[in-house]
Formats: structure tokens, C-alpha cells, sequence
């Protein structure tokens, strides 16, 4: 009960964050408009500027985020994907463990939507996850170390 309750005060700070924003930027374009010849034409370009500057930004980071649950764990599962495989593509033994590390976290995933998992298990799950990934880490740059010594 109390965390459904700092979860609705957490989203009504959010919604008069958002509103304060708003009233913010209204009252920016409204003096920068003023001080023109045509408000009206300054005002829908600073508008068209605003969205051409915000939307992109919404669409790569925050629609994921809902889209995909990201908000579970802290990142976007699909975009963690990308940038690992983009890491390890020219080193098969990386390609290996990432390919390890990414059926791990699809099991961690698929048991916290079936909800087979807590919260708190579902990131002491991950924690464990990230400690292997950290040691294998270490103990492959320490080859690397090696070799090239």
C-alpha cells in the first residue's frame, strides 16, 4: 500500500513538473515573440523548433523505455543488445559470452513478465549478472594483459 501511494506522489510531481515546464517555455516564447515585428510567425517558429528538438530525443529515449519495459531495470534490453554486439563483433570469444549473457537475461526477463520473479529477485538476478559479466571481464583483459606482455 505505501508504495502504490509514493508511486502516485512520485507521478503527481512528475505531472506538476511537466505543467511548471509548460508554463515555462509559454511564457519564454511569449516575451521573445513580443519583442518582434510578427509574434505570430516568431511564435509558431519557436514552436516547430521546440518539437524538431524534442521529438527525436522522445522517440530514441523515452518511448523505448515505456515500450519495452526499460523502466523494470533500468535500461532498454534491445539498445544494451545493439551496443554489445557492436562491442564484440570482431572477437569470437566476446561474441560467445555475449551471446551467454543476453539467453541470461532473457530468462531474468521472461520469468519477471510471467512474474514468477520479485522485484527484489528480479535484480538480485540481474546484480548477479553484472558481477559475472564484471569478472569474465577482468579475468579476459588480464589475458589480454598478458599477451601482450
Amino acid at each position: 500500500i505505501v508504495g502504490r501511494f509514493i508511486r502516485r506522489v512520485i507521478s503527481a510531481i512528475g505531472i506538476i513538473v511537466g505543467f511548471a515546464w509548460e508554463q515555462c517555455f509559454d511564457a519564454a516564447v511569449d516575451a521573445v515573440a513580443s519583442v518582434s515585428s510578427n509574434p505570430l510567425l516568431v511564435q509558431t517558429i519557436l514552436a516547430l523548433f521546440c518539437a524538431a528538438l524534442i521529438c527525436p530525443a522522445w522517440a530514441s529515449f523515452i518511448l523505448p523505455m515505456v515500450h519495452q519495459k526499460g523502466w523494470r531495470f533500468g535500461f532498454v534490453a534491445t539498445q544494451v543488445a545493439t551496443y554489445a554486439k557492436a562491442l564484440t563483433e570482431e572477437d569470437e570469444e566476446s561474441a560467445k559470452e555475449y551471446e551467454r549473457l543476453l539467453s541470461a537475461l532473457a530468462l531474468v526477463m521472461a520469468r519477471s513478465q510471467a512474474g514468477g520473479e520479485s522485484h527484489r529477485q528480479r535484480r538480485q538476478s540481474l546484480g548477479e549478472l553484472v558481477q559475472q559479466f564484471r569478472s569474465q571481464r577482468r579475468s579476459a583483459q588480464e589475458g589480454y594483459t598478458a599477451l601482450d606482455e
